[in-house]
């Protein structure tokens, strides 16, 4: 009985924690949202909304590289609290702006990149010591039913975010969705200040940092050289999140020019979300899979071919809806896989360094994405519909450009996903001769 309560009073604290955290999301992605309406809103400029995601990525890859260490040998929660503080800072810096400044909107924009700059760095440092966190406050026999939770709440944030935004932003404008942010921060911040306790591992006595700090970051990349498969994943997942980010970049230029309203971005946003929501609820109750890889490449190749190939060629609310559902669905499958795997492969102790490098690897092929997709929509695909009579197949301007881009993506998606599932089975092969 006492294990028992024990397991049940460590699962609480998990779902407190992650509602709390849910809810924090919630408001930092739709004031991330509301921030790319408004820069389209001022600029016009595809390439101007991918310098967003820039001034973000790059920062978090390159501050990830060393965040893990700090993650392993510090205090998860008030890391969690200080980088969430900071971010919220940046926030009410630009709200500050907002109702002060008499800059005009370019130099705003400037100011906002820079902010959204810190908040990369804030993530960084973040985002480890919650995951790291999250593990502990997880009994061990729950791994597959939380690993659909964690999916689940990705889904709730990407259905309800963009529909939240979209549907507030243009009563309240940027000075609004920033309100929420920062409320939605207080809650988060409350919940894990005064209702949480994370299980934090002793550092031995007498251990000097400065020696040490670079040791320890050597040793998560060493971790990642010897385990071939987590590797091959996460560079997978890089390539995956190279599509998805210049998709992501390309969408709002399309359904903007197909539809003249924003309304319409939240609207087909939101169906990701819904999509996603359901598959979650799939996984929870679902057996654990056979073979997880497998499941994570299959998934993407579907995500990557169906939602890119269908949505070029349709103009309607409803077929643009279906579209982004069909290329959704499957991810829920591939982010419970992947959290499975990595939870149950990598060693407590130096989570939070394998974490971050994951995060510096993987996810710093998101701004090259967004900068590939806005360059083409802006620069090359023009000069190129003025010699390639295409227009007729995918519209005129930038509606025919971003569509055109959007198509390119889904054979690139296909190609990334062929070669993955190639090398996954030869390694999975040599991995099992060898032993």
């Amino acid at each position: 009985m006492v294990i028992n309560r024990k397991t049940k009073n460590e699962l609480s604290s998990f779902y407190l924690f992650w509602s709390s955290q849910l809810v924090s999301q919630i408001g930092s992605s739709m004031s991330s949202f509301a921030l790319t309406l408004y820069i389209l809103e001022q600029t016009g400029s595809a390439f101007l909304s991918a310098l967003l995601s820039i001034s973000f990525y790059i920062p978090y890859s390159l501050a990830s590289m060393i965040s893990g260490v700090f993650a392993d040998r510090f205090s998860k929660k008030a890391l969690i609290q200080i980088c969430d503080t900071l971010a919220a800072g940046g926030s009410l810096l630009v709200l500050i702006l907002l109702m002060t400044s008499k800059l005009d909107s370019w130099h705003l924009v400037w100011w906002i990149l820079a902010m959204n700059g810190i908040n990369g760095i804030c993530n960084a440092f973040q985002n480890p010591a919650a995951e790291a966190a999250t593990n502990r406050l997880i009994p061990e026999q729950f791994i597959q039913k939380t690993s659909g939770l964690r999916s689940l709440a990705w889904s709730l944030n990407v259905f309800l975010h963009p529909l939240l935004a979209s549907a507030l932003y243009p009563i309240f404008g940027l000075f609004g969705i920033l309100i929420i942010d920062l409320l939605t921060f207080l809650v988060a911040f409350s919940v894990l200040q005064f209702r949480i306790q994370i299980p934090e591992r002793k550092q031995p006595k007498g251990s000097n940092l400065s020696y040490s700090f670079g040791k320890e970051l050597a040793e998560g990349l060493a971790w990642l050289n010897t385990h071939r498969l987590v590797l091959g994943l996460i560079v997978f997942m890089a390539s995956v999140n190279f599509n998805a980010s210049a998709f992501d970049n390309a969408l709002p230029v399309y359904l903007i020019a197909l539809s003249k309203k924003t309304t319409l971005v939240g609207i087909v946003s939101s169906a990701a979300g819904a999509a996603m929501i359901i598959a979650s609820f799939i996984v929870t109750i679902l057996p654990a899979p056979k073979n997880r890889i497998r499941l994570i490449v299959v998934s993407m190749m579907f995500s990557l071919t169906a939602d890119n190939f269908l949505m070029p060629f349709v103009q309607t609310a409803p077929l643009l809806i279906l579209a982004q559902f069909l290329g959704y669905l499957p991810v829920p499958f591939m982010n419970a896989s992947l959290t499975a795997i990595f939870q149950s492969e990598v060693p407590d102790a130096i989570q939070g360094r394998v974490y971050a490098c994951r995060n510096a690897l993987q996810f710093l092929t998101i701004p090259l994405g967004s900068v590939f997709s806005g360059f083409l929509i802006d620069q090359i695909i023009p000069g190129f519909f003025a010699r390639v009579p295409l227009a007729w197949h995918f519209g005129p301007g930038q509606r025919g450009f971003s569509a055109f881009v959007i198509f390119l993506l889904g054979i690139s998606g296909f190609i990334f996903c062929a070669v993955a599932a190639f090398w996954f089975s030869h390694q999975l092969k040599s991995n099992h001769q060898g032993q």
